[in-house]
């Protein structure tokens, strides 16, 4: 799976060879390149994710605003009248 990030535990080889089935990278290419296509918008949750539109988990891509320049010197009158 891509973008699941890194594993919070080891796994020996023989709990891994009993729980997956190697497969060939024709076998591994539509599973795969569909979870890359659908995190580059959507976290790896999935469509029933709980977090909704907030969860950006696994995703590809993030949308980041940068306020700079003047608006730092204004930022506390804006803080008070948004």
């Amino acid at each position: 799976r891509p973008n699941t990030g890194i594993s919070f535990f080891e796994e020996d080889r023989e709990f891994l060879t009993t729980k997956y089935e190697r497969v060939t990278p024709e076998e591994a290419q539509e599973g795969w390149r569909s979870q890359y296509d659908m995190t580059l918008h959507h976290c790896i949750h999935g469509a029933d994710c709980k977090g909704g539109a907030a969860c950006n988990v696994g995703m590809r891509r993030h949308r980041t605003d940068v306020l700079c320049g003047s608006v730092g010197a204004i930022w506390g009158t804006l803080q008070r009248v948004l």
